[in-house]
């Protein structure tokens, strides 16, 4: 049995969980996917989860997480018949993690423009704590070029990290009108919210650990760029970076990586050249 023969057989009693697994299968299958699914996939996953109320009131809180990734098992459980089992364990994997972490914030929040609850221009990409973070404000016509954007400006070369504390701010010498773009969205979405001090109750609360991911990952890019400097050229040298490569897709904060090893080329490339789709002209002057 093909794809297209499983996905025909399922649309005739479910056409929305046919093209969640046509989707899916499709992606898992194709030998140079992205690490990410682009925005088809998910759509598809969500509009499924939808259609069968996994996610109740639309909320992401832990509860309708763990629904949606209950839900999400109907596709792996149809796709049985095209995909081995290792291909099926990456297929929850990856619906695993749409289900979870990777809501799509709504520029202009549904509760206020419900009209535009549907519309893939309303939509991006986020995570869970930066659009809860957000929540209702309202991002419109009027104020949205009062922001810089990730899907439209260059925010790898506008945010810079401090050295200690890892947390993010506008890069240093952009003009004060940029910088102040630039924070709005840092505070829009709460990316230099600080974090209770571990061990503390408020800490044991607290959901969002952005802050304790960044440090973590800084301090991994730290370990590798100090061993990297150490071994010399040679199939060692390859193999380690490509294990760093590994880990930076698995661990994310693309950013702290690229900025770690801004002083070696050849990591930076192939950085670059891990997330298909990133735009490599923003760093052609590098």
């Amino acid at each position: 049995m093909n794809v297209e023969q499983l996905t025909a057989g399922i649309a005739l009693h479910d056409p929305i969980l046919a093209q969640a697994v046509s989707r899916m299968v499709g992606y898992i299958q194709d030998k140079w996917a992205s690490p990410y699914p682009t925005k088809e996939q998910p759509k598809a996953v969500n509009d499924y989860l939808r259609s069968v109320h996994a996610d109740s009131d639309g909320t992401m809180n832990e509860t309708n997480i763990a629904h949606r990734k209950i839900a999400s098992q109907e596709i792996t459980i149809n796709a049985i018949r095209v995909l081995d089992h290792d291909k099926l364990d990456r297929l929850q994997d990856v619906l695993n993690h749409i289900a979870s972490t990777a809501p799509l914030s709504t520029s202009s929040p549904k509760s206020i423009v419900p009209n535009l609850r549907l519309e893939w221009e309303n939509f991006l990409l986020a995570c869970q704590n930066c659009n809860s973070t957000k929540g209702d404000t309202n991002i419109n016509a009027d104020n949205i070029n009062t922001y810089v954007w990730p899907d439209t400006d260059d925010t790898y070369h506008l945010i810079e990290y401090d050295a200690v504390t890892a947390m993010p701010r506008p890069a240093a010498n952009l003009p004060q009108d940029l910088a102040e773009k630039v924070q709005r969205l840092i505070s829009l979405v709460g990316l230099d919210k600080p974090q209770p001090k571990v061990g503390t109750v408020a800490y044991n609360k607290c959901a969002d650990r952005r802050v304790e991911s960044r440090f973590q990952v800084l301090d991994l890019a730290r370990k590798y760029h100090k061993i990297l400097l150490t071994t010399p050229e040679g199939k060692d040298r390859d193999t380690l970076i490509d294990a760093m490569i590994d880990l930076s897709k698995a661990y994310g904060h693309w950013s702290i990586w690229m900025h770690t090893f801004e002083d070696i080329p050849e990591v930076r490339t192939k950085l670059l050249d891990s997330l298909p789709g990133t735009r490599k002209d923003c760093f052609k002057e590098e």
